[in-house]
């Protein structure tokens, strides 16, 4: 399957891209920048855009099986009731898909 991913840079996303790919599946994934850490395997596709801003990115997303929200921000820093709020709000964004009606959508963040 073709599967577009946020956050896949992250701690979880890493290990889920590794096991995706492992089972035989492709994986787009959506970063804000690439810093060269990120994992070299020609099944991932990285492609740079901000998840809360419309772009290219969002064409990407008609070519897709699935799509995993994994994006949000750390959970280890201090919690403050500002950061509280800006993670529930990275929570409630969602972009439907635009693929056929059977592409499935999961958000982790």
């Amino acid at each position: 399957m073709e599967i577009f991913m946020t956050g896949g840079t992250g701690f979880v996303g890493t290990y889920l891209a590794k096991r995706l790919i492992s089972e035989g599946h492709t994986v787009s994934i959506l970063t804000q920048a690439l810093n060269g850490t990120e994992l070299k395997m020609t099944e991932i596709t990285y492609l740079i855009g901000n998840p809360t801003i419309k772009g290219k990115w969002q064409e990407a997303i008609r070519d897709n099986d699935v799509i995993i929200n994994l994006a949000g921000a750390s959970i280890f820093s201090r919690w403050t009731r500002l950061s509280v709020l800006f993670m529930i709000s990275l929570s409630l964004f969602i972009i439907p898909p635009k693929g056929p009606s059977d592409s499935l959508w999961y958000s982790l963040s």
